[in-house]
């Protein structure tokens, strides 16, 4: 009964984003039921604005560049990225090796190659 009363007041406070490569615990602005889980990795502007305060919340939590910059049935000026297989891939920044010791990465570098994960 407790895991199901902590699972009903996370859906209220949180949102569970599915990214290209990872998952993201969101706090909502609001309490809610709405979005509690959702899968972004094929969404393009029009999705996000159907969702807004799924939109704000990613903004004001430092997500805003997972946001896509066309629109559904756009097609996209420049090269894609080299790195990552979709728009909505692991964004985080590659994290310099001499930060942390033994060559530890966190979790959040996991992708990174030759990365060592602690179990």
């Amino acid at each position: 009964m407790a895991l199901g009363g902590g699972l009903v007041f996370s859906a209220h406070h949180y949102h569970l984003v599915r990214t290209g490569k990872q998952f993201l615990l969101i706090p909502k602005i609001g309490v809610s039921l709405v979005d509690p889980y959702v899968d972004v990795r094929d969404w393009h502007l029009d999705d996000w604005e159907e969702h807004p305060e799924l939109l704000a919340a990613m903004r004001d939590h430092g997500h805003g560049d997972l946001l896509p910059e066309t629109r559904s049935g756009d097609k996209r000026s420049g090269p894609p990225a080299a790195t990552s297989e979709d728009d909505s891939s692991d964004h985080l920044d590659v994290v310099p090796r001499q930060l942390f010791p033994r060559g530890l990465i966190p979790r959040s570098g996991a992708n990174l190659p030759n990365a060592t994960r602690r179990n």
